[in-house]
């Protein structure tokens, strides 16, 4: 029945199917004393210790270091020797800094380059990403359009949000009066702002 109304879903039935689906930065990466480096970007971890002056069993001689491109914060090493993933923080993450994707990381690098600095600089990428994550008009938020070259357009809807009207005029409105010299009976209706109110006043 839930099939036959949601769809099929195709997910992952172990876990460690994540890293395993997930793109080899470069083809593989050698690992450097300070860790390995991904498109200007140093990642480490505890585990790359033991394999810093250790050859690659992979036959070419590269590391497969897996990235997932929705969260350059992390990267992905498996351990040869148990079959264990770990994960590898880039080594400049602030703790403010949040997952950031590929294409923030491009607009860090060209706003980098634009003010005259060097993008291969990792404290300017850390100062730039925190910067674009604080931004309204961050990558993230650009339409389809703007990400090929077009103008970045940005449109917040508020969930509650009452789209104001100009105010109309206070009127009031009286249909009927009493027969009864001593009693006056009023229809009354109260108009303001697009609300409209009425009820019966009665006067002796």
């Amino acid at each position: 029945m839930a099939i036959a109304v949601a769809g099929y879903v195709d997910c992952p039935t172990d876990a460690v199917l994540y890293y395993e689906l997930l793109p080899i930065a470069g083809g593989g990466r050698t690992i450097q004393p300070e860790g390995v480096q991904i498109d200007y970007l140093t990642y480490n971890a505890e585990i790359l210790y033991r394999y810093r002056k250790a050859r690659s069993p992979y036959p070419d001689g590269l590391w497969p270091i897996r990235r997932d491109p929705r969260n350059l914060l992390h990267a992905y090493f498996r351990d040869p020797a148990d079959g264990r993933w770990h994960v590898l923080r880039w080594t400049h993450a602030l703790g403010e800094h949040q997952p950031f994707t590929d294409v923030t990381h491009r607009e860090a690098r060209r706003l980098i380059a634009s003010h005259g600095r060097n993008p291969a600089d990792q404290d300017e990428m850390a100062a730039a990403l925190l910067e674009l994550q604080n931004r309204t008009d961050a990558p993230e938020t650009w339409t389809r359009t703007a990400r090929h070259g077009g103008p970045a357009t940005l449109t917040v809807v508020e969930p509650n949000a009452v789209t104001p009207t100009a105010p109309r005029p206070l009127t009031r409105t009286r249909h009927r009066s009493s027969s009864n010299p001593r009693t006056r009976t009023t229809d009354w209706t109260w108009t303001r702002c697009g609300l409209r109110t009425s009820g019966t006043l009665t006067t002796r």
